[in-house]
């Protein structure tokens, strides 16, 4: 992962303090020194940008036979798009099919508590209230 940092004049870093902050360079003071950082090799060519498509000047007539470039929402690095929330499609009861079984009730009537929870699984009935062991 990157980290970004942001300095100003007089920031302690590095053991030293930062000087000045040009476009490619940063000069820290330390002890032993100033030192020159540079912030891009200049002996590596910088890449080029890419070569983006003419825009057109207002009230002129575009070239026949070109494409209009036609804008579309870019996202913002880092961003996350909204989502829209769709509930999902409610069922009305439906009757039972000739020769099907209708489904039972989810509540489940053979438990002593109707339907288990889901957070601790199946109840158990309470125990009986035990009679407290006679002293030795």
């Amino acid at each position: 992962t990157k980290r970004i940092a942001g300095y100003r004049i007089g920031d302690p870093i590095a053991g030293g303090t930062v000087q000045t902050i040009s476009a490619d360079a940063v000069v820290i003071a330390r002890p032993d020194g100033m030192v020159d950082v540079r912030l891009r090799d200049p002996s590596k060519p910088r890449p080029q940008p890419a070569a983006a498509p003419p825009q057109p000047v207002p009230g002129q007539q575009p070239v026949p036979g070109a494409q209009a470039p036609v804008p579309g929402p870019l996202p913002m690095p880092g961003s996350i798009p909204p989502r829209t929330f769709v509930p999902p499609p409610t069922q009305a009861p439906a009757q039972a099919a000739p020769g099907m079984q209708p489904q039972p009730n989810p509540a489940l009537p053979n438990l002593p508590f109707g339907r288990p929870s889901p957070s601790l699984g199946r109840r158990l009935p309470p125990q009986p209230a035990a009679e407290p062991a006679p002293p030795p």
